[in-house]
């Protein structure tokens, strides 16, 4: 996760050196540059020593004269430590840096001669949209706030050198979902202590255990139309091959999907992807709908609504008696979305 990041910022800032002159902004560059080389240097070491990466010895030849290699056994426990760790660092690094960059936002007002400044402060939003983006993964929903802050907010201070006043505004509240979630966290003057803490990562982990669902819901989707295992969202490269899974992974598949069904009971809808042809001729998944089976479907009846109805107004028996025959076998499927 964070060699990714620091691979990818670090191409980011090697295009940023070659239009960018100011010293505040090369400076910063480096010191973004520094930092992320010394912190994959240390993940690799570190990785390194956990995993134990050897050369496997010889235990003697197997059977057809070929040798046998002894599996190297490496520190699980050690591996999980380590990954906790990284992830309690990224905890710190985006909650300590949202509370710079809100503070920035909701008090600084920047003369008409700090536009290096306004650099600099763009290169923080951007370094901080990508340890959202791998911290909480591709699947938060930051709103209009976040989008605002991650790619306009230069943009709006070069405009008005402020944005305080625009600050608490409805674009902070668009996604009331969301808002609910991490209004806390992202409020300076909420009560308490780290009080949405416990929020953030409930809801990070359900996120983590419905996406591990969905793989294990592909994968016997996979195993029954012998399909390469791939869907989309799953965010890794797609392969022709089949997964030719023993029969104790399918076991152990089928059992933690219904381990997932109890925990999250069954799904209230199915839902499919349509079919897109693609110029080239080849296929390609389009966009997610709802199974038209589970849309919900209404029939109308005219003795139905005759047997039921009447008895309460007369008023309806008169409506009725204006609606044509034709009318009394209609059905309609209503579209949810």
């Amino acid at each position: 996760m964070y060699m990714y990041c620091g691979v990818k910022y670090s191409l980011v800032c090697k295009k940023y050196i070659l239009f960018l002159s100011s010293p505040a902004v090369g400076t910063k560059i480096t010191e973004f540059l520094t930092d992320w080389s010394h912190k994959k240097d240390e993940l690799s070491e570190k990785f390194k020593d956990i995993y134990n990466f050897s050369k496997p010895k010889s235990v003697g030849k197997g059977k057809g004269g070929k040798s046998k290699s002894q599996v190297v056994n490496h520190n699980a426990q050690g591996l999980c430590s380590y990954a906790a760790d990284l992830m309690i660092e990224l905890y710190l690094k985006v909650f300590t840096q949202w509370k710079e960059i809100a503070l920035i936002i909701r008090k600084k007002e920047f003369s008409n001669d700090e536009e290096d400044a306004i650099d600099v402060f763009d290169l923080k939003c951007k370094e901080w949209g990508y340890l959202l983006r791998h911290t909480f993964g591709p699947r938060l929903g930051t709103g209009d706030y976040g989008h605002m802050v991650i790619d306009h907010a230069s943009m709006l201070l070069r405009l008005h050198r402020s944005i305080g006043k625009m600050s608490n505004q409805g674009f902070e509240a668009n996604h009331k979902i969301h808002r609910q979630l991490y209004a806390q966290a992202s409020s300076h003057d909420s009560p308490g202590h780290a009080a949405s803490l416990e929020q953030i990562i409930t809801h990070q982990y359900s996120e983590e255990l419905l996406f591990l669902r969905l793989c294990f819901r592909q994968a016997i989707v996979s195993i029954e139309k012998r399909t390469p295992f791939h869907f989309p969202g799953c965010q890794w490269k797609k392969s022709h091959k089949i997964v030719d899974w023993s029969s104790n992974d399918r076991t152990w598949i089928y059992k933690v999907d219904a381990l997932f069904t109890a925990i999250f009971s069954h799904d209230t809808l199915r839902y499919q992807y349509q079919k897109k042809v693609l110029q080239d001729g080849s296929i390609k998944n389009g966009k997610c709908i709802v199974h038209p089976d589970d849309l919900p479907t209404f029939v109308y009846s005219r003795t139905s609504i005759k047997r039921h109805s009447i008895k309460r107004s007369p008023s309806i028996q008169r409506s009725l008696t204006k609606v044509p025959n034709f009318l009394s076998h209609v059905y309609c499927k209503l579209d949810p979305y």
